[in-house]
């Protein structure tokens, strides 16, 4: 197969491209550049156990209040100190903070609880009762209180 045209003529030898390369400008060096700064690292489980440990420190005497959030508290911030670790970041305070906030405010909790148990089987609770229904006037319920408390820690 031949083509009815003839080859074209080959280019001269000071021939440029028609899109010449743009010469590079004084300045900076093409080429790799510095490298971005890391991502910062974030310590959500750590914020979180801090902050659950602080409403469960503050809770602690509705018992429901300290004993589910200090529980959370606890083990959030032992979930943050292990991840911690796992990525060698140092000295991990938040999490740390809320594991030993939360373990307050779960020790708080149990303590009134037990308070309450106490209370209530000791017997004394239904003398108070009685005590504070027939009482008149502000001492004798300050009276009540004071032998309720004698009746609990003898």
């Amino acid at each position: 197969m031949s083509s009815r045209y003839p080859p074209p003529p080959p280019p001269p030898r000071d021939w440029e491209p028609y899109f010449p390369e743009p010469e590079p400008e004084p300045g900076p060096q093409f080429g790799p550049g510095p490298e971005p700064p890391a991502e910062p690292f974030r310590d959500g489980p750590g914020t979180a156990a801090l902050v659950l440990g602080l409403l469960a420190l503050l809770t602690f005497w509705t018992v429901a209040g300290g004993a589910v959030l200090g529980l959370s508290a606890l083990v959030l911030g032992l979930a943050g100190r292990r991840r911690d670790r796992r990525h060698g970041v140092p000295g991990s305070g938040t999490a740390l903070a809320g594991t030993v906030l939360g373990f307050l405010g779960l020790a708080g909790a149990v303590l009134v609880l037990s308070a309450a148990t106490v209370a209530v089987e000791s017997g004394e609770l239904g003398a108070l009762r009685e005590c504070l229904r027939d009482s008149g006037d502000g001492a004798a319920v300050e009276r009540c209180v004071t032998d309720f408390g004698e009746g609990l820690w003898p």
